[in-house]
């Protein structure tokens, strides 16, 4: 995991997000590289676009989603009731690692407020 912060634009005109750390995650399934942390996200997102420029190829169908590298599925999600492709990573752990040192890197570098008396 390595500090690296940058503004993520999002769909709203002139609204971005903030990128605090990249880092890789490991699973059983697959390796994701370059995974940002973007605490303000209220779920992990997946760019079906660095997925294909990384070799990757992805398969909607009307209710899943195949994730494939080298012809072989390394994932597979289902669309949920909003419509949105669900992809769970059999261990997450890496994620939450992530998280974990990303949120204590950033907040060892940003100044204490005083404590009240």
């Amino acid at each position: 995991v390595k500090n690296c912060t940058k503004n993520i634009s999002v769909a709203k005109k002139d609204q971005s997000i903030q990128q605090i750390a990249v880092g890789n995650v490991d699973s059983h399934e697959c390796c994701l590289n370059n995974v940002s942390y973007v605490p303000d996200l209220s779920a992990n997102l997946m760019s079906v676009n660095a997925i294909t420029e990384n070799g990757g190829e992805v398969l909607f169908t009307k209710n899943k989603v195949h994730i494939m590298k080298n012809t072989s599925v390394v994932l597979e999600g289902c669309k949920n009731k909003n419509g949105l492709y669900v992809v769970q990573l059999t261990d997450n752990q890496n994620v939450k690692e992530i998280a974990a040192i990303s949120k204590a890197e950033h907040n060892e570098n940003r100044p204490s407020m005083p404590k009240s008396v």
